[in-house]
């Protein structure tokens, strides 16, 4: 239903643990919300948490792209006490400034921190980054 062209109820599927911002924000300006839990994330198998890490260890991997706080939670808690000087040895990039600062509060440097909170604008700033610094993510 809306209301003169505005929307009056929402459904927002998003991960099951997620932050509140958006839907307090739409409730706030009198949207009723349905939240639905559309995924969740789930730790590796410990093979693939060693291999990565003797990537990582190894300088084979050229960028490690975080999507969300969740994904540097998990991938820190996955990797353990060596998480951050792991990560140390790549270029680490942020979908934005509350991913970064999670990443930074778990002692990770974060190198490129995305202008546009979206997929494509984290794509955008990690090509200039690696443009500007003459290297190459390829």
């Amino acid at each position: 239903p809306s209301v003169a062209g505005r929307a009056t109820r929402v459904l927002l599927p998003r991960a099951r643990v997620a932050r509140d911002a958006l839907p307090d924000a739409l409730r706030a300006a009198g949207v009723e919300v349905d939240v639905v839990a559309a995924y969740e994330t789930r730790a590796a198998p410990a093979e693939r948490v060693a291999q990565l890490a003797a990537d990582l260890r190894a300088g084979a991997i050229d960028a490690v792209l975080f999507t969300a706080s969740s994904t540097v939670t998990h991938l820190c808690d996955a990797l353990g006490p060596d998480a951050a000087a792991l990560l140390g040895q790549t270029t680490v990039a942020s979908i934005g400034p509350i991913t970064s600062d999670t990443a930074r509060a778990r002692g990770v440097r974060v190198d490129v921190t995305a202008a546009t909170y979206t997929l494509a604008g984290l794509l955008d700033a990690l090509e200039q980054h690696f443009a500007a610094s003459g290297a190459s993510a390829a």
